[in-house]
């Protein structure tokens, strides 16, 4: 291969790889359910992807004549805190930002969206480009606060913890059965509150929910506030290895005392 022939070569090889490049983002831009956008500060040029279309009903058109439209699409009573937070982020006040906020969808209808972004940036500091992400979170709000609505009205106590038997949240019967609050919870262990002659059975439960089986009839005394103890029949579930556990008590205390009785 003659030197002059060597430039050509290696200029063709960086552009298959840009468009290589170019052809992998566009697939991808296009597979996600997510809302794609980029903004070019020194241009104002922006783009967004299909999804941006098909999710708010917007046309290319729109969005070249508007570069703003999404600030009238948040909603009013999010929009001020996006807003300041895209603007800090615009000045260099922070790296990133990372917001749940409700946009107006194409059919009328407001739906949570996780917005993210980073910046480009020239010389380290100023921003010339920012590249953002959206994504439509609002099957899973929706299940969060019908959880959370279920773990408030609870009549029985139900705690949210980890497998060292460190406590997270407690729901409010669980001050009403035992006079802790979710604060003074957080300061102990589920062994720490279990009876010390009930605490070899409790610990072999809780190194069995490390492999994720499920603990479904675990009696024990449970320590109260006052000092005293009741009877509790534990159920408890976690989402594997590392994670979260989810238990939930049944007072059986007059059951235990009948029991004791006869």
């Amino acid at each position: 291969m003659s030197p002059s022939a060597l430039p050509l070569h290696t200029c063709s090889s960086k552009c298959r790889d840009r468009c290589r490049l170019a052809e992998r983002f566009g697939y991808v831009a296009k597979a996600t359910g997510d809302v794609i956008w980029d903004r070019n500060v020194e241009t104002g040029a922006v783009w967004w992807n299909e999804n941006a279309q098909t999710v708010f009903g917007l046309s290319i058109e729109e969005a070249d004549a508007n570069p703003d439209w999404w600030i009238g699409r948040i909603h009013p009573d999010d929009r001020q805190r996006l807003v300041a937070l895209v603007r800090a982020f615009i000045r260099g006040a922070s790296p990133s930002w990372y917001a749940e906020v409700r946009f107006l969808v194409a059919d009328g209808t407001y739906r949570d969206f996780l917005s993210r972004g980073f910046a480009v940036r020239k010389d380290g500091e100023r921003v010339a480009r920012f590249i953002g992400v959206m994504t439509d979170v609002t099957e899973r709000r929706a299940a969060e606060q019908e959880r959370d609505q279920l773990f408030m009205l609870s009549l029985d106590p139900v705690c949210i913890g980890r497998h060292t038997g460190a406590f997270l949240r407690v729901n409010p019967a669980w001050e009403k059965a035992f006079g802790f609050t979710e604060a003074e919870m957080q300061g102990l262990n589920f062994l720490d509150a279990v009876h010390p002659d009930d605490r070899g059975a409790a610990l072999a439960e809780l190194q069995r929910r490390t492999d994720g089986s499920p603990t479904l009839d675990l009696e024990c005394r449970f320590l109260c506030k006052d000092g005293s103890y009741k009877w509790f029949l534990w159920s408890a579930a976690s989402l594997g290895s590392g994670g979260l556990v989810y238990a939930i008590g049944k007072d059986i205390t007059h059951r235990q005392e009948a029991a004791a009785a006869l």
